[in-house]
C-alpha cells in the first residue's frame, strides 16, 4: 500500500511483469516482478515550509520503443491516447493536488494537535477524579465523626486548617471536573 501523499500516475495491470531489457538494471522494481506496479509516481514533499512535487519513473513515460500515444502494441490493446490526455490533464490541475495535499497535512497536523489537547484533558480529569474521592472520602469521615456524637470542641476539621486559598483551589477543582465531565460526556 503507497502512502497516502504518493500519487500513482502509471501502474500495470495486476498481470504486469517486470524485465531488463537494458542496462543500468531497476532501482525500484527487480526483474521478476510481477503484479499490480506502479512504473510512474509523483511525490509531494516537505522541505521546510514548502511543498515540493517530486516525479519518478521507472521507463521513459513518452515512450521508448512505442510511443505512449499508441492504442497497440504488436497486436496487443493500450490505452494510450486516453493516458496522455490524463497526464495532461493531471498535469494542468497539479496546482489543485499541491493545494489538496497541502490541506491534508494540515488537517493532520490539527489532529495530532487535538489528539495532544485530549490527552491532557483526559489527564487533568483523572487528576481531578483522584482529588473527588479523596474529598469524598474525608467528607464521608467528618460526617461519620460528627454523627457518632463527639463534642464539637473536640472534633477535627480539617478544612478549618485550610487557608482560603486552599479551599477555593479544590472548589475550583471540583466546578472544573464537573464541566470537563460535562463537555466530554
Amino acid at each position: 500500500m503507497a502512502p497516502e501523499n504518493i500519487i500513482r500516475i502509471v501502474r500495470t495491470s495486476k498481470n504486469g511483469t517486470i524485465v531488463e531489457n537494458n542496462p543500468p538494471p531497476a532501482k525500484a522494481h527487480t526483474a521478476g516482478d510481477k503484479g499490480k506496479l506502479v512504473l510512474l509516481a509523483a511525490e509531494f514533499i516537505t522541505v521546510g515550509d514548502k511543498v515540493n512535487l517530486v516525479i519518478a519513473s521507472g521507463e521513459s513515460p513518452y515512450g521508448d520503443y512505442e510511443p505512449t500515444w499508441a492504442s497497440s502494441y504488436y497486436g496487443v490493446p493500450l490505452s494510450g491516447p486516453r493516458f496522455v490526455v490524463n497526464m495532461i490533464t493531471w498535469a494542468l490541475n497539479a496546482q489543485t493536488n499541491y493545494n489538496r495535499m497541502q490541506t491534508i497535512s494540515k488537517q493532520k497536523a490539527k489532529i495530532i494537535e487535538l489528539q495532544r489537547n485530549i490527552e491532557s484533558l483526559q489527564s487533568q480529569i483523572r487528576d481531578l477524579n483522584d482529588k473527588v474521592a479523596k474529598l469524598e472520602v474525608e467528607k464521608n469521615k467528618q460526617s461519620l465523626h460528627e454523627s457518632r456524637g463527639r463534642n464539637n470542641n473536640r472534633t477535627y476539621n480539617r478544612d478549618s486548617n485550610k487557608t482560603g486559598t486552599a479551599k477555593k483551589k479544590e472548589r475550583l477543582a471540583i466546578y472544573l471536573y464537573f464541566f470537563i465531565s460535562r463537555l466530554l460526556a
